[in-house]
C-alpha cells in the first residue's frame, strides 16, 4: 500500500479551517490545547499556498517529516533547510517559525509530554540523550527508510482518524520517536552550515538586489566557495535560491497586500514591470494578477 495516499483525515489535527501548508498548521498548533496528539499530512487535499509563519511557541512537542519537497524553519537563532528524508523534532515551548516551503509531501504533528510519560514510552524519552533534551533534534532517512517511517506515521494517522486507541497511538508514536532517536544527526558538515546560513540570509534580506558576491563577502567566503557549498548541499545554485526568495515574497505581497503588481515588483527588486510579470509566470505558472485572484478565491 502506498503511504502517500492511504488516508487524509481532516480531523486528525483539528476539524475546522486547517490547511496542509506548514505555516498554517504550525500557527494552529501553537494556540490549540486539549488533544494530546495531533497529526496532519502536508499534502492534504485542502492544503493551499500560505505565507511564512510568524515565530510561535507550541504547547506540545512538534515534529515535521519531509518525504519530498523543501522547507526552511527557524528554531531560536538557528536556520535549518530541510530536504526529502529530513525529520525534525522541536521541544515544547521552543520558539520556531516556518520561513519557506516548496511542494512539501510528508507529515506535521505534535504530542504532549504527558501522553508519552508512562511505561515504555516514558522510558524512551528518559533514556534518549537526543529526545530528553531541550534542543531541536534533526534526523535524516534514506529513501527506503523514509518509506518505513512514512508507513508508521500513516498508521498513526489512521488510528487518529479512527478509534483513537491510546495504547496503539503510543505504540506507533514510540516507534516513530525511536527511529528519530536512532538517526539523530551528528553535527552538520561545514558546507551545510554555510549553505543554510546563505539560504536564511537570502530569505531574510531586505534588499533583493544583492549579488552573490555580496552575500559571499558577508559570509566571509569567496563566491566560488559559496557556489560549491550551496550546490553540493541543496542541489540548487545560489542564484536559484535568490529567485525562490523573490517569488516567495512576491506571493506573500500578492496574497496579503493591496499593492499593485508594479509596486510589488519594485519591492522585490525587479524594477521592470514586464520582466517581473514574465519572471513570475515562468516560476509560478501563472501571471501575478491570476495568482492574486486564485488566492482571493481560496480564502
Amino acid at each position: 500500500m502506498n503511504p502517500h495516499h492511504t488516508n487524509s483525515c481532516p480531523h486528525a489535527l483539528h476539524s475546522h479551517g486547517v490547511t496542509g501548508a506548514p505555516s498554517a498548521m504550525a500557527s494552529r498548533m501553537a494556540t490549540m490545547g486539549g488533544m494530546p496528539l495531533r497529526l496532519r499530512r502536508l499534502d492534504a487535499p485542502d492544503s493551499r499556498i500560505e505565507s511564512p509563519s510568524p515565530p510561535m511557541r507550541a504547547p506540545i512537542h512538534t515534529f515535521l517529516c519531509l518525504e519530498r519537497g523543501e522547507a526552511m524553519i527557524a528554531v531560536d537563532e538557528d536556520r535549518v533547510l530541510l530536504h526529502a528524508g529530513d525529520c525534525v523534532l522541536i521541544p515544547v515551548g521552543q520558539p520556531f517559525a516556518v520561513l519557506y516551503y516548496n511542494n512539501c509531501v510528508g507529515y506535521m504533528g505534535g504530542f504532549a509530554t504527558e501522553f508519552m510519560s508512562d511505561g515504555q514510552s516514558g522510558n524512551l524519552l528518559r533514556r534518549s540523550e537526543a529526545l530528553r533534551g531541550w534542543k531541536m533534534v534533526r534526523a535524516w532517512f534514506a529513501e527506503g527508510d523514509m518509506h518505513y517511517v512514512a508507513t508508521i506515521l500513516e498508521r498513526l494517522l489512521g488510528e487518529c482518524c479512527g478509534e483513537r486507541n491510546e495504547d496503539i497511538l503510543r505504540a506507533y508514536l514510540s516507534a516513530f520517536l525511536a527511529e528519530i532517536d536512532h538517526r539523530a544527526m551528528t553535527p552538520i558538515a561545514e558546507g551545510s552550515v554555510l549553505s543554510d546560513r546563505f539560504v536564511a540570509m537570502v530569505f531574510e534580506a531586505s534588499d533583493r538586489r544583492a549579488s552573490i558576491g555580496e552575500y559571499a563577502e558577508r559570509l566571509g567566503v569567496s563566491a566560488a566557495t559559496l557556489y560549491r557549498a550551496v550546490k553540493r548541499s541543496t542541489g540548487k545554485t545560489p542564484l536559484a535560491w535568490i529567485d525562490e526568495a523573490v517569488v516567495s515574497e512576491a506571493k506573500a505581497l500578492l496574497s496579503h497586500t493591496d499593492l499593485t503588481v508594479n509596486e510589488i515588483g519594485a519591492r522585490v527588486g525587479v524594477l521592470d514591470p514586464s520582466y517581473f510579470s514574465r519572471f513570475f509566470r515562468k516560476k509560478v505558472g501563472m501571471s501575478p494578477i491570476d495568482f492574486r485572484e486564485k488566492m482571493k478565491k481560496s480564502h
